[in-house]
């Protein structure tokens, strides 16, 4: 309840200083009004885009929620195929370090505490996994996920022969579609007056809201 009195508060000021930067203001109605049609996007979305209509020339009225949806919208849905080929790119870049793409001849690899004492052993394919999921981005590590995990990916890249060019132009085409499916997710979220979670507005890249960042 504290932090979304927080949130509400924060959306206060930013609807309040942006009818100040358009030379108008907000009745005590509409500045309510105003929060309520923005309380599920939470204020770091609002503010992205805020501050995106305030540098457009062609906006020259004080912008309304549905301008700020409409705003957020047009920035999600710009993904292209190069955003794609970077997310391939990495992956096999991260498969092709340190072993990780490796799928036979796999054993067990002893773990060990601080001393050096082998504590316990774990199979080379779960090893090379949580090594691949700490050095991937969030966006490549779930679509590893989606896509039956590391193991499966890896011998995606042996299957092609380890050919990075062949493996990208395979993954490309599945990766734009997984991207697209996220967006529509969240755009889905965005039209309605249901709340974000944290993870997806940590998928945007916003970080964690403070209210320090509206002053």
């Amino acid at each position: 309840m504290k932090d979304q009195d927080e949130s509400r508060k924060a959306l206060a000021a930013l609807w309040g200083g942006n009818a100040e930067f358009y030379g108008t203001k907000l009745t005590a109605i509409q500045l309510k009004l105003f929060v309520e049609k923005t309380e599920h996007l939470g204020p770091r979305l609002v503010k992205k885009a805020l501050d995106s209509l305030q540098m457009d020339p062609e906006q020259r009225f004080m912008p309304r929620p549905a301008d700020v949806v409409s705003e957020i919208k047009k920035n999600i849905s710009a993904t292209t195929s190069q955003d794609a080929t970077g997310i391939a790119q990495e992956i096999y870049r991260i498969a092709m370090s340190d072993g990780l793409s490796r799928t036979k001849f796999l054993g067990r690899l002893p773990m060990c505490d601080e001393s050096g004492k082998v504590t316990h052993y774990l199979d080379e394919k779960e090893v090379n996994e949580r090594k691949a999921k700490k050095r991937l981005s969030e966006e490549a590590w779930n679509f590893v996920e989606r896509s039956g995990g590391w193991f499966r990916i890896a011998s995606s890249i042996g299957e092609c022969d380890y050919n990075q060019l062949n493996w990208i132009a395979q993954t490309r085409e599945a990766l734009k579609a997984f991207i697209r499916g996220s967006e529509e997710k969240l755009l889905d979220k965005l039209s309605g007056n249901e709340r974000m979670t944290l993870d997806e507005l940590n998928n945007l890249n916003l970080g964690k809201f403070s209210p320090k960042l509206i002053a």
